[in-house]
């Protein structure tokens, strides 16, 4: 599991970096979005993190879900601004 760890989050990291490379250069609502949905995506990895390694219980449960279908939502969003 730490192969797939470091491989999720050296991309999550480059995803990030051009993205937010891209809103500096040029800033509009689609990058704006973009950067968005990242930092959202973040916390939404952080309070999985925290279920699984510093709670014995699922302190997160609705927000996990709930944060998902909001990167989704502003994501492809996005992506509707690209096209």
């Amino acid at each position: 599991m730490k192969v797939h760890g470091l491989v999720y989050g050296v991309t999550l990291l480059a995803f990030g970096s051009l993205a937010i490379i891209e809103l500096l250069r040029k800033v509009s609502r689609k990058y704006i979005y973009l950067v968005l949905g990242l930092l959202v995506f973040s916390v939404r990895d952080v309070f999985l993190t925290y279920n699984k390694k510093y709670f014995n219980d699922d302190v997160f449960t609705f927000s996990i879900p709930i944060l998902h279908g909001i990167i989704l939502f502003i994501i492809i969003k996005a992506l509707l601004y690209f096209e």
